[in-house]
C-alpha cells in the first residue's frame, strides 16, 4: 500500500510499494514527489506497474491524472519514466546533454537489463549456486520489470543549469552522473531544498553507473547551502550536508580499503563472497550486488590501483596482476579529485571535514 507524507506547503512525498515479483534493488519502495495542488508537477512517474497505486494516492490529494502538467524524470531508468505515458496531459522533461538524447529509450532499458541478466546467468552457471537458482523466476522478473517500453520518448530536453517551474517551486537542474544514466538532482535554492534522486546515504550504492562521478558529485552537492534533502528511496533528511559528506567519505574509504585485500587475484564472485562472509542464497538479488562491487573494482583498474585479467565473472582482480599500461601503481584517492569534462556550477572545497558539521 502507498503512503503519503506532506513535506511542506504544496509538496508531498508519495511512497509507492515495490512492483510485484521484483527483487532488490528493484523491489525497493520508491518516492514520487508531488509539487503544487494546481498546475501539478511530479518528480518521476514510477514504474508502469506502480501506476495504479500512484493514481490512487493522487486522488487522495484531490489531484486527478489530467491535472498533472509536468513530469521531471531524474534518470533514464524504467522506474523513473515507465509510468509517464499514463499521464496523457503531462509534458515529460528528461536530461539531454545534446538536446536530442535519449533517442532510443528501449536500448537504454535493454542495456540495464542485459548487464543485470548476464551477471545472474553467470551465477546460475556456477555449480555452487545451482540449488539457489530458479530459471523460471529469473526470466519472469526480467520480462516483467524490463517489459515493453516506448522506443522513442516524447520529451522536452533539459540540461545542467536549466530552471523549471514546478507548482510554486523553481527547480534548478544539476547533472549528477554516477547512480544511473541521465541522472540529475533538482535544487530549490530559495528554500535550500535538494531532490537527491537515486543517491543513497547509508552503505553501498543501490544503483551504480560510475563510482568516481558518484563520489565527486556527492562532495560537490555537500557544498551547497542546503537545509533539507529528499531522495527516491530514503526518508526526508534534515541534515543534508552531514549525510552527503559522511557517505562520500564512506565510499572513498571503502574504495581505498579494498586494494590491500586483493591478493591472490580473486574473481568478482570470490571477492563478494569474501566480503559478505557467506554465500548468498538469492542469486538474482546477489547479481545486483555484484554489479555494484564490479563498479568499485573496475574503477581501481581504471585508476591503475590494481590489475585485472579475464572477462565476466571469471575476471580476476588483484595487486599482483601485471598491468601492461603502467609499471607502477598510483594513489587511488588522487583519481577522485580529477576535474570532470563537464563544468560544474557548484563549488567544491577539497579537504572539508565532517567535524565542521558535527
Amino acid at each position: 500500500m502507498y503512503a503519503i507524507q506532506r513535506v511542506a506547503e504544496e509538496l508531498w512525498q508519495i511512497t509507492l510499494p515495490n512492483p510485484s515479483i521484483s527483487t532488490l534493488p528493484a523491489a525497493l519502495p520508491r518516492n514520487i514527489f508531488v509539487l503544487g495542488a494546481t498546475n501539478t508537477t511530479l518528480i518521476n512517474a514510477g514504474h508502469a506497474l506502480q501506476h495504479g497505486q500512484l493514481r490512487q494516492a493522487l486522488r487522495e490529494l484531490d489531484i486527478t491524472p489530467d491535472r498533472v502538467e509536468r513530469i521531471i524524470a531524474t534518470s533514464w531508468s524504467v522506474d523513473a519514466i515507465g509510468g509517464a505515458p499514463s499521464f496523457s496531459n503531462a509534458d515529460l522533461f528528461v536530461f539531454s546533454p545534446d538536446m536530442i538524447t535519449p533517442t532510443n529509450f528501449d536500448a537504454i532499458v535493454q542495456k540495464e537489463r542485459d548487464d543485470w541478466e548476464q551477471l545472474a546467468d553467470g551465477i546460475a552457471d556456477n555449480p555452487a549456486y545451482a540449488e539457489h537458482t530458479d530459471a523460471t523466476r529469473r526470466a519472469r522478473f526480467f520480462d516483467t520489470y524490463y517489459g515493453r517500453v516506448a522506443r522513442q520518448l516524447d520529451f522536452i530536453p533539459i540540461r545542467h543549469g536549466h530552471k523549471l517551474k514546478a507548482g510554486p517551486f523553481e527547480l534548478e537542474v544539476i547533472h549528477t552522473p554516477g547512480p544511473r544514466p541521465g541522472h540529475i538532482c533538482l535544487l530549490e535554492r530559495s528554500r535550500g531544498l535538494l531532490f537527491a534522486s537515486d543517491f543513497n546515504f547509508i552503505g553501498l550504492p543501490r544503483w551504480l553507473d560510475d563510482i568516481q562521478n558518484y563520489i565527486t558529485n556527492m562532495e560537490e552537492l555537500a557544498e551547497l547551502d542546503l537545509k533539507s534533502m529528499l531522495s527516491s528511496y530514503d526518508k526526508p533528511d534534515p541534515w543534508p550536508r552531514f549525510a552527503l559528506k559522511r557517505q562520500s567519505r564512506f565510499l572513498t574509504n571503502f574504495l581505498s580499503s579494498v586494494t590491500p585485500t586483493l591478493h591472490s587475484a580473486p574473481t568478482l564472485l570470490e571477492f563478494a563472497e569474501r566480503d559478505f562472509g557467506y554465500r548468498p542464497k538469492d542469486a538474482l538479488r546477489f547479481a545486483a550486488t555484484l554489479a555494484v562491487y564490479r563498479g568499485f573494482l573496475d574503477e581501481l583498474v581504471r585508476s591503475r590501483g590494481i590489475g585485472a585479467r579475464g572477462d565476466g565473472l571469471a575476471r580476476r582482480y588483484g595487486v599482483d596482476i601485471d598491468d601492461p599500461r603502467a609499471p607502477a601503481r598510483v594513489d587511488v584517492s588522487a583519481s577522485l579529485v580529477q576535474v570532470h569534462e563537464e563544468p560544474r556550477q557548484v563549488s567544491s572545497r577539497q579537504g572539508s571535514e565532517l567535524a565542521e558539521e558535527e
